[in-house]
Protein backbone atom coordinates (compact mmCIF):
# COMPACT_ATOMS: atom_id res chain seq x y z
CA UNK A 1 0.00 0.00 0.00
CA UNK A 2 1.43 3.35 -1.04
CA UNK A 3 0.99 6.06 1.58
CA UNK A 4 1.52 9.78 1.39
CA UNK A 5 1.75 11.17 4.92
CA UNK A 6 3.46 14.42 5.85
CA UNK A 7 6.68 13.63 7.76
CA UNK A 8 6.16 16.78 9.80
CA UNK A 9 3.45 14.93 11.73
CA UNK A 10 6.02 12.74 13.47
CA UNK A 11 8.20 13.17 16.53
CA UNK A 12 11.52 11.51 17.31
CA UNK A 13 9.88 8.57 19.11
CA UNK A 14 8.00 7.57 15.96
CA UNK A 15 11.18 7.12 13.93
CA UNK A 16 12.78 5.13 16.74
CA UNK A 17 9.78 2.79 16.94
CA UNK A 18 9.69 2.49 13.15
CA UNK A 19 13.30 1.26 13.07
CA UNK A 20 13.25 -0.89 16.21
CA UNK A 21 14.37 -4.44 15.49
CA UNK A 22 15.07 -6.28 18.76
CA UNK A 23 12.59 -8.58 20.48
CA UNK A 24 12.05 -6.22 23.41
CA UNK A 25 11.68 -2.53 22.59
CA UNK A 26 11.66 -0.46 25.78
CA UNK A 27 10.15 3.01 25.32
CA UNK A 28 10.25 5.07 28.50
CA UNK A 29 10.74 8.58 29.83
CA UNK A 30 8.90 11.68 30.90
CA UNK A 31 5.41 13.03 30.43
CA UNK A 32 4.29 14.67 27.18
CA UNK A 33 7.20 13.10 25.32
CA UNK A 34 4.99 11.60 22.58
CA UNK A 35 5.81 8.01 23.57
CA UNK A 36 2.26 6.68 23.34
CA UNK A 37 1.09 8.91 20.49
CA UNK A 38 4.10 7.96 18.37
CA UNK A 39 3.36 4.31 19.11
CA UNK A 40 -0.25 4.72 17.90
CA UNK A 41 1.00 6.38 14.72
CA UNK A 42 3.48 3.56 14.16
CA UNK A 43 0.83 0.90 14.78
CA UNK A 44 -1.60 2.35 12.23
CA UNK A 45 1.07 2.58 9.56
CA UNK A 46 2.36 -0.86 10.49
CA UNK A 47 -0.94 -2.68 9.89
CA UNK A 48 -1.38 -0.83 6.58
CA UNK A 49 2.06 -1.73 5.25
CA UNK A 50 2.70 -5.23 6.61
CA UNK A 51 1.77 -8.41 4.70
CA UNK A 52 -1.68 -9.86 5.34
CA UNK A 53 -1.84 -11.85 8.56
CA UNK A 54 0.27 -9.37 10.56
CA UNK A 55 -1.66 -8.44 13.68
CA UNK A 56 -0.86 -6.39 16.77
CA UNK A 57 -2.30 -6.47 20.25
CA UNK A 58 -2.25 -3.61 22.76
CA UNK A 59 -2.55 -4.56 26.42
CA UNK A 60 -3.45 -2.38 29.36
CA UNK A 61 -3.68 -3.53 32.95
CA UNK A 62 -7.40 -2.71 33.13
CA UNK A 63 -9.67 -3.20 30.14
CA UNK A 64 -11.99 -0.40 31.26
CA UNK A 65 -9.34 2.18 30.27
CA UNK A 66 -9.00 0.99 26.67
CA UNK A 67 -11.83 2.96 25.04
CA UNK A 68 -10.81 6.42 26.22
CA UNK A 69 -7.12 5.83 25.71
CA UNK A 70 -6.07 3.35 23.05
CA UNK A 71 -9.23 3.13 20.93
CA UNK A 72 -9.95 6.86 20.73
CA UNK A 73 -6.31 7.67 20.02
CA UNK A 74 -6.16 5.18 17.15
CA UNK A 75 -9.22 6.89 15.66
CA UNK A 76 -7.54 10.28 16.05
CA UNK A 77 -4.41 9.02 14.30
CA UNK A 78 -6.51 7.80 11.37
CA UNK A 79 -8.10 11.25 11.18
CA UNK A 80 -4.68 12.90 11.34
CA UNK A 81 -3.52 10.72 8.43
CA UNK A 82 -6.79 11.44 6.56
CA UNK A 83 -7.21 7.69 6.25
CA UNK A 84 -10.25 6.84 8.41
CA UNK A 85 -11.95 5.36 5.35
CA UNK A 86 -9.28 2.65 5.20
CA UNK A 87 -10.26 1.14 8.57
CA UNK A 88 -13.14 -0.45 10.41
CA UNK A 89 -13.33 0.47 14.09
CA UNK A 90 -15.08 -1.87 16.54
CA UNK A 91 -15.53 -1.42 20.27
CA UNK A 92 -18.34 -3.51 21.72
CA UNK A 93 -18.37 -6.59 23.91
CA UNK A 94 -15.28 -8.69 23.29
CA UNK A 95 -14.65 -7.19 19.86
CA UNK A 96 -12.23 -4.35 20.37
CA UNK A 97 -10.39 -4.03 17.10
CA UNK A 98 -9.19 -1.74 14.37
CA UNK A 99 -9.10 -3.56 11.03
CA UNK A 100 -7.35 -2.40 7.88
CA UNK A 101 -9.84 -2.97 5.05
CA UNK A 102 -7.23 -3.61 2.37
CA UNK A 103 -5.33 -6.49 3.96
CA UNK A 104 -7.36 -7.53 7.01
CA UNK A 105 -4.58 -6.76 9.48
CA UNK A 106 -5.79 -5.91 12.97
CA UNK A 107 -4.94 -3.99 16.10
CA UNK A 108 -6.61 -5.82 18.97
CA UNK A 109 -7.12 -4.18 22.38
CA UNK A 110 -7.23 -6.17 25.60
CA UNK A 111 -7.02 -5.76 29.35
CA UNK A 112 -5.34 -8.10 31.81
CA UNK A 113 -8.02 -7.86 34.49
CA UNK A 114 -9.88 -10.87 33.06
CA UNK A 115 -7.91 -14.17 32.97
CA UNK A 116 -9.70 -15.18 29.75
CA UNK A 117 -8.20 -12.16 28.02
CA UNK A 118 -4.74 -13.63 28.49
CA UNK A 119 -5.47 -16.46 26.07
CA UNK A 120 -3.21 -16.77 23.05
CA UNK A 121 -4.42 -14.98 19.93
CA UNK A 122 -3.45 -16.29 16.50
CA UNK A 123 -1.33 -14.25 14.10
CA UNK A 124 0.12 -11.73 16.55
CA UNK A 125 3.56 -10.42 15.63
CA UNK A 126 3.58 -7.21 17.68
CA UNK A 127 2.67 -6.98 21.39
CA UNK A 128 2.37 -3.58 23.05
CA UNK A 129 2.25 -3.07 26.82
CA UNK A 130 0.80 0.40 27.47
CA UNK A 131 1.57 1.93 30.88
CA UNK A 132 3.67 -1.15 31.56
CA UNK A 133 4.68 0.11 35.01
CA UNK A 134 1.17 -1.00 36.13
CA UNK A 135 1.90 -4.59 35.06
CA UNK A 136 3.49 -7.15 37.35
CA UNK A 137 6.47 -9.24 36.37
CA UNK A 138 4.15 -12.27 36.45
CA UNK A 139 1.91 -10.53 33.87
CA UNK A 140 4.87 -9.94 31.59
CA UNK A 141 6.26 -13.46 31.93
CA UNK A 142 2.85 -14.96 31.17
CA UNK A 143 2.46 -12.81 28.06
CA UNK A 144 5.91 -13.73 26.86
CA UNK A 145 5.16 -17.41 27.47
CA UNK A 146 1.96 -17.25 25.43
CA UNK A 147 3.70 -15.61 22.48
CA UNK A 148 6.94 -17.59 22.74
CA UNK A 149 8.09 -19.65 19.78
CA UNK A 150 6.57 -17.38 17.15
CA UNK A 151 9.21 -15.98 14.82
CA UNK A 152 9.64 -12.22 14.59
CA UNK A 153 7.39 -11.21 17.50
CA UNK A 154 8.31 -7.92 19.16
CA UNK A 155 7.24 -6.65 22.58
CA UNK A 156 6.95 -2.87 22.95
CA UNK A 157 7.09 -1.89 26.62
CA UNK A 158 5.97 1.72 27.20
CA UNK A 159 6.07 3.35 30.63
CA UNK A 160 7.21 6.13 32.96
CA UNK A 161 10.20 5.10 35.13
CA UNK A 162 8.41 5.46 38.46
CA UNK A 163 10.84 3.40 40.58
CA UNK A 164 14.38 2.12 40.18
CA UNK A 165 13.25 -1.01 42.04
CA UNK A 166 10.55 -1.78 39.49
CA UNK A 167 10.68 -5.22 37.87
CA UNK A 168 11.06 -3.62 34.42
CA UNK A 169 14.43 -2.18 35.38
CA UNK A 170 15.58 -5.37 37.07
CA UNK A 171 14.49 -7.62 34.21
CA UNK A 172 14.80 -5.64 30.97
CA UNK A 173 17.73 -3.41 31.95
CA UNK A 174 19.77 -5.36 34.51
CA UNK A 175 19.25 -9.04 33.61
CA UNK A 176 21.52 -9.97 30.71
CA UNK A 177 19.29 -12.77 29.42
CA UNK A 178 16.68 -10.10 28.64
CA UNK A 179 18.64 -6.85 28.31
CA UNK A 180 20.87 -8.35 25.60
CA UNK A 181 17.73 -8.85 23.50
CA UNK A 182 16.33 -5.42 24.30
CA UNK A 183 16.80 -1.89 23.02
CA UNK A 184 16.14 1.01 25.37
CA UNK A 185 14.96 4.44 24.28
CA UNK A 186 14.29 7.38 26.62
CA UNK A 187 12.24 10.43 25.63
CA UNK A 188 11.25 13.65 27.37
CA UNK A 189 9.11 16.64 26.50
CA UNK A 190 12.20 18.04 24.77
CA UNK A 191 11.69 15.34 22.11
CA UNK A 192 8.15 16.53 21.41
CA UNK A 193 8.31 19.40 18.95
CA UNK A 194 4.57 20.00 19.34
CA UNK A 195 4.82 20.70 23.09
CA UNK A 196 3.55 24.15 24.02
CA UNK A 197 4.81 26.68 26.55
CA UNK A 198 1.91 25.67 28.79
CA UNK A 199 2.99 22.02 28.55
CA UNK A 200 6.48 22.95 29.70
CA UNK A 201 5.14 25.22 32.44
CA UNK A 202 2.95 22.43 33.83
CA UNK A 203 5.94 20.11 34.15
CA UNK A 204 8.30 22.76 35.50
CA UNK A 205 5.74 23.64 38.18
CA UNK A 206 6.17 20.15 39.66
CA UNK A 207 9.66 21.05 40.83
CA UNK A 208 8.24 23.22 43.60
CA UNK A 209 5.72 20.56 44.65
CA UNK A 210 7.47 17.20 44.42
CA UNK A 211 11.09 16.98 43.32
CA UNK A 212 10.91 13.24 42.64
CA UNK A 213 7.82 13.56 40.42
CA UNK A 214 9.60 16.40 38.65
CA UNK A 215 12.60 14.18 37.90
CA UNK A 216 10.43 11.33 36.64
CA UNK A 217 7.97 13.25 34.48
CA UNK A 218 10.15 16.16 33.36
CA UNK A 219 13.44 14.34 32.71
CA UNK A 220 12.42 10.68 32.52
CA UNK A 221 14.77 9.67 35.34
CA UNK A 222 14.14 6.60 37.46
CA UNK A 223 12.22 7.30 40.62
CA UNK A 224 14.14 6.58 43.79
CA UNK A 225 13.00 5.71 47.27
CA UNK A 226 14.40 8.54 49.36
CA UNK A 227 16.26 7.73 52.52
CA UNK A 228 14.46 8.74 55.70
CA UNK A 229 17.84 9.64 57.20
CA UNK A 230 20.17 10.41 54.27
CA UNK A 231 23.94 10.10 54.40
CA UNK A 232 24.41 13.52 52.80
CA UNK A 233 22.37 16.35 54.26
CA UNK A 234 23.06 19.56 52.38
CA UNK A 235 22.87 18.79 48.66
CA UNK A 236 19.79 20.19 46.93
CA UNK A 237 19.19 20.01 43.19
CA UNK A 238 17.92 23.58 43.03
CA UNK A 239 21.12 24.85 44.64
CA UNK A 240 23.79 22.32 43.71
CA UNK A 241 22.37 20.56 40.64
CA UNK A 242 23.39 23.14 38.08
CA UNK A 243 25.13 22.81 34.74
CA UNK A 244 28.84 22.68 35.53
CA UNK A 245 30.88 25.26 33.63
CA UNK A 246 34.27 23.83 32.74
CA UNK A 247 37.27 25.77 34.03
CA UNK A 248 39.82 25.51 31.21
CA UNK A 249 42.59 26.87 33.45
CA UNK A 250 42.68 23.97 35.89
CA UNK A 251 43.10 20.21 35.71
CA UNK A 252 40.83 17.31 36.58
CA UNK A 253 40.40 14.77 39.35
CA UNK A 254 39.15 11.22 38.80
CA UNK A 255 37.85 9.14 41.71
CA UNK A 256 37.16 5.43 41.18
CA UNK A 257 35.08 2.76 42.89
CA UNK A 258 35.71 -0.85 41.87
CA UNK A 259 33.07 -3.54 41.73
CA UNK A 260 31.37 -5.79 39.18
CA UNK A 261 30.43 -2.46 37.64
CA UNK A 262 33.23 0.07 37.90
CA UNK A 263 32.41 3.70 38.63
CA UNK A 264 34.24 7.00 38.27
CA UNK A 265 33.47 10.66 38.86
CA UNK A 266 35.28 13.53 37.13
CA UNK A 267 35.88 16.66 39.23
CA UNK A 268 37.41 20.10 39.16
CA UNK A 269 38.45 22.20 42.14
CA UNK A 270 39.98 25.66 42.32
CA UNK A 271 40.22 28.68 44.59
CA UNK A 272 39.04 32.22 43.87
CA UNK A 273 39.07 35.41 45.89
CA UNK A 274 35.59 34.50 47.09
CA UNK A 275 36.61 31.01 48.18
CA UNK A 276 36.75 27.43 46.95
CA UNK A 277 34.75 26.09 44.03
CA UNK A 278 34.16 22.37 43.53
CA UNK A 279 32.25 20.71 40.72
CA UNK A 280 31.50 17.17 39.62
CA UNK A 281 31.41 17.26 35.83
CA UNK A 282 30.70 13.71 34.75
CA UNK A 283 29.85 10.23 35.98
CA UNK A 284 30.64 6.93 34.28
CA UNK A 285 29.49 3.49 35.45
CA UNK A 286 30.07 0.51 33.19
CA UNK A 287 29.69 -3.22 33.84
CA UNK A 288 31.53 -5.83 31.81
CA UNK A 289 33.72 -8.89 32.00
CA UNK A 290 37.22 -9.03 33.46
CA UNK A 291 38.79 -5.61 32.98
CA UNK A 292 37.11 -4.70 29.68
CA UNK A 293 34.80 -2.19 31.31
CA UNK A 294 37.72 -0.59 33.17
CA UNK A 295 39.61 -0.14 29.92
CA UNK A 296 36.49 1.30 28.28
CA UNK A 297 36.14 3.82 31.11
CA UNK A 298 39.77 4.87 30.81
CA UNK A 299 39.48 5.31 27.05
CA UNK A 300 36.43 7.57 27.51
CA UNK A 301 38.35 9.61 30.08
CA UNK A 302 41.49 9.83 27.96
CA UNK A 303 39.59 10.89 24.85
CA UNK A 304 38.24 13.90 26.75
CA UNK A 305 40.95 14.87 29.22
CA UNK A 306 44.33 13.51 28.06
CA UNK A 307 45.87 16.93 27.40
CA UNK A 308 45.20 18.17 30.94
CA UNK A 309 46.81 17.58 34.31
CA UNK A 310 45.02 14.62 35.90
CA UNK A 311 45.02 13.49 39.52
CA UNK A 312 43.30 10.22 40.29
CA UNK A 313 42.50 8.17 43.38
CA UNK A 314 39.70 6.20 44.98
CA UNK A 315 38.75 2.85 46.44
CA UNK A 316 41.72 1.44 48.36
CA UNK A 317 40.76 -2.07 47.25
CA UNK A 318 42.10 -1.05 43.85
CA UNK A 319 45.61 -1.38 45.27
CA UNK A 320 45.13 -5.10 45.83
CA UNK A 321 45.03 -8.00 43.42
CA UNK A 322 41.43 -8.75 42.51
CA UNK A 323 39.45 -11.57 40.96
CA UNK A 324 37.39 -8.89 39.21
CA UNK A 325 40.29 -7.83 36.98
CA UNK A 326 42.16 -9.60 34.22
CA UNK A 327 45.01 -11.67 35.61
CA UNK A 328 43.97 -10.66 39.15
CA UNK A 329 45.87 -7.41 38.63
CA UNK A 330 45.67 -4.34 40.84
CA UNK A 331 42.88 -2.16 39.47
CA UNK A 332 44.87 1.07 39.82
CA UNK A 333 47.82 -0.48 37.98
CA UNK A 334 45.43 -1.19 35.14
CA UNK A 335 43.98 2.33 35.31
CA UNK A 336 47.46 3.83 35.14
CA UNK A 337 48.38 1.65 32.17
CA UNK A 338 45.15 2.26 30.26
CA UNK A 339 45.23 6.04 30.73
CA UNK A 340 48.83 6.14 29.48
CA UNK A 341 48.00 3.82 26.58
CA UNK A 342 45.31 6.21 25.40
CA UNK A 343 47.47 9.31 25.58
CA UNK A 344 47.30 10.78 29.10
CA UNK A 345 50.71 12.32 29.82
CA UNK A 346 50.24 14.37 32.96
CA UNK A 347 49.14 11.80 35.51
CA UNK A 348 49.44 11.79 39.28
CA UNK A 349 48.11 8.88 41.30
CA UNK A 350 47.29 9.64 44.93
CA UNK A 351 47.13 6.34 46.76
CA UNK A 352 44.52 5.96 49.48
CA UNK A 353 46.16 3.45 51.81
CA UNK A 354 42.86 2.62 53.47
CA UNK A 355 39.31 3.78 52.80
CA UNK A 356 38.11 6.52 55.18
CA UNK A 357 35.74 5.48 57.92
CA UNK A 358 32.26 6.04 56.54
CA UNK A 359 30.94 7.73 59.66
CA UNK A 360 33.81 10.20 59.81
CA UNK A 361 33.71 10.70 56.06
CA UNK A 362 30.05 11.66 56.39
CA UNK A 363 30.86 14.37 58.91
CA UNK A 364 33.63 15.82 56.73
CA UNK A 365 31.55 15.70 53.52
CA UNK A 366 28.55 17.35 55.13
CA UNK A 367 30.69 20.05 56.75
CA UNK A 368 32.45 20.96 53.49
CA UNK A 369 29.28 20.86 51.38
CA UNK A 370 27.42 23.04 53.88
CA UNK A 371 30.29 25.53 53.97
CA UNK A 372 30.63 25.76 50.18
CA UNK A 373 26.88 25.93 49.52
CA UNK A 374 26.17 26.68 45.86
CA UNK A 375 29.91 26.53 45.13
CA UNK A 376 29.72 22.74 45.46
CA UNK A 377 28.12 21.69 42.17
CA UNK A 378 27.10 18.27 40.86
CA UNK A 379 26.23 18.55 37.19
CA UNK A 380 22.59 17.85 36.37
CA UNK A 381 23.71 15.04 34.02
CA UNK A 382 25.05 12.97 36.94
CA UNK A 383 21.73 11.23 37.47
CA UNK A 384 23.06 8.14 39.28
CA UNK A 385 25.09 10.22 41.71
CA UNK A 386 22.06 12.37 42.43
CA UNK A 387 20.05 9.19 42.95
CA UNK A 388 22.63 8.04 45.51
CA UNK A 389 22.38 11.41 47.26
CA UNK A 390 18.63 10.84 47.60
CA UNK A 391 18.57 7.17 48.54
CA UNK A 392 21.68 6.20 50.54
CA UNK A 393 20.66 6.07 54.22
CA UNK A 394 22.46 5.92 57.53
CA UNK A 395 22.06 3.18 60.10
CA UNK A 396 20.80 3.68 63.64
CA UNK A 397 24.31 4.57 64.86
CA UNK A 398 24.81 7.27 62.21
CA UNK A 399 27.05 5.21 59.94
CA UNK A 400 26.36 4.53 56.26
CA UNK A 401 23.88 1.65 56.03
CA UNK A 402 26.15 -0.73 54.12
CA UNK A 403 23.83 -3.79 54.22
CA UNK A 404 21.02 -1.73 52.67
CA UNK A 405 23.34 -0.38 49.96
CA UNK A 406 24.66 -3.86 49.17
CA UNK A 407 21.16 -5.30 48.98
CA UNK A 408 20.00 -2.66 46.49
CA UNK A 409 23.36 -2.24 44.71
CA UNK A 410 23.53 1.49 45.38
CA UNK A 411 26.06 3.93 46.81
CA UNK A 412 28.97 3.30 44.44
CA UNK A 413 29.00 6.81 43.02
CA UNK A 414 28.48 8.28 46.47
CA UNK A 415 31.64 6.38 47.46
CA UNK A 416 33.44 8.14 44.60
CA UNK A 417 32.27 11.45 46.06
CA UNK A 418 33.53 10.44 49.52
CA UNK A 419 36.95 9.54 48.11
CA UNK A 420 37.19 12.85 46.27
CA UNK A 421 36.37 14.88 49.36
CA UNK A 422 38.71 12.86 51.57
CA UNK A 423 41.70 12.80 49.22
CA UNK A 424 41.45 16.01 47.23
CA UNK A 425 39.56 18.40 49.53
CA UNK A 426 41.79 18.04 52.55
CA UNK A 427 42.97 21.64 52.13
CA UNK A 428 39.35 22.81 52.21
CA UNK A 429 38.69 20.68 55.30
CA UNK A 430 41.59 22.20 57.22
CA UNK A 431 39.97 25.62 56.70
CA UNK A 432 36.40 24.51 57.41
CA UNK A 433 37.16 22.72 60.68
CA UNK A 434 38.63 25.90 62.18
CA UNK A 435 35.13 27.38 62.26
CA UNK A 436 33.10 24.42 63.50
CA UNK A 437 32.96 22.14 66.50
CA UNK A 438 34.49 18.78 65.55
CA UNK A 439 33.42 15.82 67.73
CA UNK A 440 36.30 14.12 69.50
CA UNK A 441 35.71 10.85 67.62
CA UNK A 442 36.44 12.70 64.36
CA UNK A 443 39.48 14.63 65.55
CA UNK A 444 41.91 12.05 64.15
CA UNK A 445 41.51 13.00 60.50
CA UNK A 446 44.77 11.64 59.09
CA UNK A 447 44.36 11.72 55.33
CA UNK A 448 46.18 8.37 55.00
CA UNK A 449 47.38 8.95 51.43
CA UNK A 450 50.58 8.55 49.45
CA UNK A 451 51.02 11.32 46.90
CA UNK A 452 52.32 10.41 43.44
CA UNK A 453 52.33 6.73 44.35
CA UNK A 454 53.54 5.52 40.95
CA UNK A 455 56.32 8.06 40.53
CA UNK A 456 58.91 5.33 40.94
CA UNK A 457 57.61 3.43 37.89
Amino acid sequence: MKLSIDKKLFNKAYWVILNAFKRFVVIYGGSNSSKSWSNYQALMIWIMTQPAGSNAIVYRKEGSTLRNSVFENLKLVAQQFKSSHLFNFYYSGDKREVICKRNGNKIIMSGLDDPDKMKSIVGITRVVLEEADAFTQADFMELERRFRGKSGIQFFVIFNPVSEHHWIKKLLFDTNAYSDRAEHHKFTIDDNRFATEDDYAALEAQEAVDEQQYRIYRFGEWGVIKAGKPYLLHLKRKVNGLKAEINQRTGYYFTFDFNVKNSVLVWQKWQTREGWKVQCIEEIRIGGTEDTDLEAICKILADKYRFYQIFYSGDASGNNRSALTKGNAEAFRLVDGYLKRYGCRYLTYVKLKGNPRRKMSRFVCNAIIKQLGSNFVIDESCVELWADVDRVPISSDGDLDKPYCDKHDIGHLLDCLRYFVWVFCYDIWTEVKKNISVPKEFSNDNQNTQFDAYSED
